[in-house]
């Protein structure tokens, strides 16, 4: 008796369509707190040009920046803590894996 297969990727053929595509991400995030409600995020953008725009997330506000920066000041918080995710977006449209930190903004003294 002999049995065969048409091939060995037949296993996993059906799961290589419609494979989802991520941006580059974001690396070495990190927030200062120089003053009173405010807050600057500062990362490392990831190389090549893949990635076209910047997505922040605070909470359930998002913000897009049209270009690639590496810098962003958040001024007038209310002195709470705040969740803040870092995406990148890439000419499709595509998001990357979000890099985010946690931030609590300096309250009056």
């Amino acid at each position: 008796m002999l049995v065969a297969c048409d091939s060995m990727d037949a296993n996993y053929r059906d799961y290589l369509n419609n494979v989802k595509q991520y941006a580059p991400r974001v690396t070495a995030l990190s927030a200062e707190i120089p003053e009173v409600s405010k807050v600057i995020l500062s990362w490392t953008n990831p190389i090549g040009d893949t990635a076209v725009k910047i997505r922040i997330d605070v909470d359930t506000t998002q913000y897009i920046i049209n270009e690639m920066v590496e810098t962003y000041t958040f001024e007038d918080l209310e002195i709470k803590g705040y969740t803040i995710s870092v995406y990148t977006i890439d000419r499709f449209g595509n998001l990357s894996v979000p890099t985010s930190v946690q931030v609590f903004p300096k309250p009056e003294e």
